[in-house]
């Protein structure tokens, strides 16, 4: 795809959340001019998400896949960096500006018990984005969303309560209302998750349908990597608040670069029991996101740990030179394409052994 093509672009995005010590630690850190710990939940992210593509972002809980989602819809504030949307910078955008972003941008959330209001009609959660933008047409709008949903007839919903639906109807009802502004891009957290598996390929493919038909630009946010698989154009896989691999789906899935992605797609259940395949078992446990470990965030998981430069430098996401041009790693085990050269001061032998054995194991 082109630059021509491409609806939301993200820069530098960073999204911090201050670590509760009291009013009296907080008064304090700032008469002394300390700055408060924080939790760094996205610490410097870029992507970008093209007309009518379907983008995923995958990692372990707590990597920050769900707060990219939520800095997208600007439902949490960026403490910094940069997201463009049509090619303006909406990072710093309120009032009337955001009104107008907002009604370009809609989200599905996890659980839809939750974010739907119980004391609200179908008809009136559906409708509540129609009369906020003073949108015309309102109740033959409402009726389609709820037709395009399957929630029919649609008239025999619209005076019902969300703990009169069942969770499938729920979920579908929170589609209905993220479709009804007509949006350019929506954000998918988790939107199968909480239903029962039975119910799982019908929404699927309705969101699909959904795609298709609407023209729109989506952003499925799971730790499923099966259904971004099936889902998804493009995948970005986070850890600690960083992209360590983006590319094409297909390519990440079947010949992972990085050794986290590679131990994301091995934990994956195969139903042949008799399939044999060799597991990459990550050790330790994910680093603090408070106090941010110097070089590489996966170096002590990492069975490729390579020392020296994996404990000093934070590899960029970038293309590398022994990688396809389409992917992006954030690994020293490859060239940068960039010219940039981790190993100036480093053993190279330490370098070559690890990239064998990546070798091997491809």
């Amino acid at each position: 795809m082109t630059d021509d093509d491409t609806l939301v672009r993200v820069e530098g995005l960073e999204k911090e959340f201050p670590v509760g010590s009291g009013l009296v630690s907080s008064l304090m850190n700032t008469i002394r001019g300390e700055e408060e710990d924080a939790v760094h939940a996205i610490d410097g992210i870029d992507f970008e998400l093209h007309e009518g593509e379907t983008f995923g972002i995958a990692g372990e809980s707590g990597c920050g896949k769900t707060t990219t989602g939520m800095c997208l819809t600007k439902l949490y504030e960026p403490t910094g960096g940069s997201i463009y949307y049509d090619g303006e910078d909406i990072a710093d955008k309120s009032g009337s500006a955001l009104t107008n972003f907002r009604q370009n941008a809609q989200m599905i959330f996890q659980d839809p018990f939750e974010s739907l209001n119980p004391r609200m009609t179908v008809y009136d959660t559906v409708v509540e984005p129609l009369r906020i933008h003073d949108v015309p047409n309102q109740r033959a709008r409402v009726r389609r969303a709820l037709e395009f949903a399957e929630l029919e007839p649609a008239e025999s919903f619209f005076d019902r309560y969300p703990h009169e639906l069942s969770g499938g109807q729920r979920q579908r009802l929170a589609i209905a209302r993220a479709l009804v502004i007509d949006p350019d891009f929506i954000v998918a957290d988790e939107p199968v998750s909480m239903l029962d598996v039975s119910l799982r390929a019908g929404v699927l493919s309705l969101l699909e349908r959904m795609t298709d038909e609407f023209g729109l630009s989506v952003v499925y946010i799971s730790h499923d990597l099966s259904l971004l698989r099936h889902m998804c154009d493009r995948l970005a896989i986070m850890y600690m608040g960083k992209i360590v691999e983006q590319g094409p789906t297909e390519e990440i899935i079947t010949n992972p670069k990085h050794p986290y992605t590679r131990a994301l797609i091995d934990a994956v259940p195969v139903p042949d029991p008799t399939a044999g395949r060799e597991r990459v078992e990550l050790q330790g446990e994910v680093g603090d996101a408070v106090n941010i470990p110097s070089g590489c965030r996966f170096k002590n998981r990492c069975e490729k740990y390579i020392g020296g430069v994996c404990d000093s430098v934070q590899p960029p996401l970038e293309a590398k030179s022994d990688v396809e041009d389409d992917r992006e790693v954030a690994c020293h085990l490859y060239e940068s394409a960039e010219g940039f050269d981790p190993y100036a001061e480093t053993d190279e032998t330490d370098r070559d052994e690890a990239v064998a054995a990546e070798s091997s194991a491809d």
